[in-house]
């Protein structure tokens, strides 16, 4: 289970916290790839308060992170390829979590999921999609999302604004991360658990599924 930016690592640092993916007959590896140091912090914290479980592997492959520019991203993701396929060599199902708005998520999470195909492992990805009126980060997120959908055996979807709208007016950007977290944690945990039909799905010839993923209402 790899987070793939500074929104999927804390995504992954929730799951890997929660209890709920390290079930006896379910004992993941867990990653981290952040082109900066905050991502990284996020993931070493997780492992601190937790110290009985086998901790989040940090990758950092900048320092400064990759400012929304998926070219500084890619480049440092050819820079350090044996490194990102050191976490998917010998996976037999990896799930990526990510937010595709234009910086590392967009540019290493698509290059992380061909790295899965490519060695056969049952690739599943929960992807944060930014607000609508975050235009300027849309063009890449839009490929991002294409390609992800072309390398993934299944893509959910997670919608910034249809988590506002659900939240409602009075929430703040921490409501929302929360909440990203909560929901993300239970994708990750669903993934995981409908494996094996995701498996008798890949033997057939049908297209990768985009799917939104929502909170069930009590």
């Amino acid at each position: 289970i790899i987070g793939v930016g500074d929104i999927g690592i804390q995504v992954v640092a929730r799951a890997f916290s929660s209890g709920l993916i390290h079930a006896p007959d379910c004992q993941p590896g867990f990653a981290a790839v952040s082109m900066g140091r905050k991502g990284i912090s996020v993931a070493i914290t997780a492992n601190r308060l937790h110290p009985e479980l086998a901790p989040i592997r940090p990758v950092q492959l900048g320092r400064y992170g990759a400012g929304g520019d998926v070219n500084v991203a890619r480049a440092a993701a050819r820079k350090y390829d044996r490194t990102l396929r050191s976490l998917v060599d010998g996976a037999e199902i990896v799930v990526l979590a990510m937010c595709i708005s234009g910086g590392t998520g967009s540019s290493v999470g698509p290059i992380l999921a061909k790295m899965a195909q490519e060695i056969g492992a049952l690739t599943l990805a929960v992807v944060i999609i930014p607000f609508p009126w975050e235009v300027f980060q849309f063009p890449s997120a839009l490929q991002a999302s294409k390609d992800l959908e072309r390398e993934c055996t299944y893509l959910v979807t997670l919608r910034n604004g249809e988590i506002g709208t659900l939240l409602g007016r009075d929430a703040t950007l921490n409501d929302l991360a929360t909440q990203q977290e909560l929901i993300g944690t239970a994708c990750i945990h669903r993934l995981m658990l409908d494996g094996s039909r995701f498996c008798i799905e890949r033997l057939r010839p049908a297209k990768s599924q985009l799917s939104t993923c929502q909170p069930r209402k009590a």
